[in-house]
């Protein structure tokens, strides 16, 4: 029997159980006359994964933005490239694919609020 391998860097949590709302923004406005809409599934401490009903390409840069749910202080301000994309069967007409992203550069002040939710292993 195989062996299975993990080989994430960190733990994902379910983003519905995270603090945060999540918001993310393209450096180009993409072709299309849909509104475009995001929906964080999973998160880690170097990335999250999203379903949209738009194509990102990889390695495409974006910006996020995390706000935290219960307070008012400032987003999390973060750059971060896709690192996968994949079509997502879901049965309805509707394309939807399942986008990674992974982290590429944010304040030490960001990285330390991001890693209290991700404690180490």
């Amino acid at each position: 029997m195989a062996k299975f391998i993990e080989r994430r860097r960190s733990a994902r949590k379910s983003f519905p159980e995270m603090p945060w709302i999540f918001s993310l923004s393209l450096q180009e406005a993409p072709k299309t006359e849909l509104p475009i809409r995001v929906d964080a599934v999973n998160m880690s401490r170097h990335g999250i994964k999203f379903q949209s009903n738009h194509k990102i390409p990889l390695f495409t840069p974006v910006h996020v933005q995390l706000f935290e749910k219960k307070t008012k202080r400032d987003p999390l301000k973060i750059q971060a490239k896709v690192v996968r994309v994949e079509e997502v069967d879901t049965g309805k007409a509707e394309k939807i694919f399942g986008i990674a992203i992974q982290f590429e550069t944010m304040s030490d002040a960001d990285r330390a609020t991001l890693g209290l939710a991700f404690p180490p292993l």
